[in-house]
């Protein structure tokens, strides 16, 4: 028996992931190793061999890759449960990094994987990332989450805040990519309305809105950007420091040319003004708001989702 671990992007899009670079770079380890979802054709794969097990990390959607549906045994993941696998041993759990329960899988079951630097740097380097240096305040981290990040250092001698800004300061600085691909670097689309008519994106940047918002190709990589993947609005959601270093998260919203479409999601958000921390930053740009740091993308987006729009 041997595991392939097949990457759920496009070779292509691993540029998109500075950090992941950066890290792979610090090890002398050669990205060009890594198998991606292009690599392999599944259809043919699945067809010519039945006795295969396939484990879910990070996601659990079947929609994803339902040719793989019914290989699915295993999921480890610290998302919302979306679709039934009754085959398949669950390990899901809100963690603030889905590395948390990797970690678990290996501490518990071949614990000897863990004097080996590589794995367990890159296990602490993805949650130091996922939960902001193990941050409370930003909302996402868990006891959990500290449990294994303080297993982890004790089979590693990193510093932990050194290598987290370290790879924070590689993941922010998205400065060199186009506007399309800041905006197509972390992004997610869903329907909305009671008749899933409308199509939201949400596309999240880590980059001040003020450096942003000023691009002279922005409204026309925009306007392009929404009539590719079809949606009625953008939601560009921002994270930034301040010069205190103090996590700071700002959103605005964009639409081609419904303009009432808009202003009922900027409505709706100012309606949600307490369950955000929100404030309206009228003297930066129309329409961008300044809300509170621990609701990130995951709480946002099913909030808008449920907009009377």
């Amino acid at each position: 028996m041997f595991a392939i671990p097949v990457i759920w992007i496009k070779r292509e899009d691993l540029v998109l992931r500075n950090e992941v670079v950066t890290l792979f770079k610090k090890y002398e380890l050669d990205t060009n190793d890594l198998v991606f979802k292009e690599d392999v054709n599944f259809d043919s794969f699945m067809k010519e061999s039945l006795d295969i097990k396939v484990t879910l990390v990070d996601h659990n959607n079947k929609v994803c890759h339902p040719e793989l549906t019914n290989f699915v045994t295993q999921i480890i993941d610290h998302h919302e449960l979306s679709n039934d696998h009754d085959k398949a041993k669950l390990n899901i759990e809100m963690t603030g990094s889905c590395s948390t329960l990797i970690t678990e899988e290996i501490y518990y079951n071949c614990r000897e994987l863990l004097n080996l630097k590589p794995i367990t740097d890159f296990l602490i380097a993805a949650i130091l990332i996922d939960t902001i240096n193990l941050d409370l305040y930003a909302g996402r981290t868990t006891e959990k989450d500290i449990f294994f990040a303080e297993v982890l250092l004790s089979f590693s001698n990193i510093n932990p805040d050194v290598f987290f800004k370290e790879l924070q300061d590689a993941k922010m600085n998205i400065s060199s990519l186009s506007t399309y691909d800041i905006l197509r670097k972390d992004y997610k689309q869903v329907h909305c309305n009671k008749n899933n008519s409308i199509q939201i994106g949400f596309s999240s940047a880590t980059i001040h809105p003020t450096v942003f918002l000023v691009r002279e190709d922005l409204e026309t990589v925009s306007h392009n950007f929404m009539q590719k993947f079809n949606i009625d609005v953008l939601v560009i959601m921002f994270l930034c420091y301040s010069e205190e270093h103090i996590v700071q998260r700002y959103i605005t919203v964009y639409t081609q040319s419904n303009v009432e479409l808009k202003n009922k999601v900027l409505q709706g958000l100012i309606n949600n003004r307490d369950k955000l921390s929100l404030c309206e930053r009228n003297n930066m740009h129309e329409g961008l708001f300044q809300h509170g740091a621990q609701y990130s993308r995951k709480v946002v987006l099913p909030l808008v989702k449920e907009f009377d729009l």
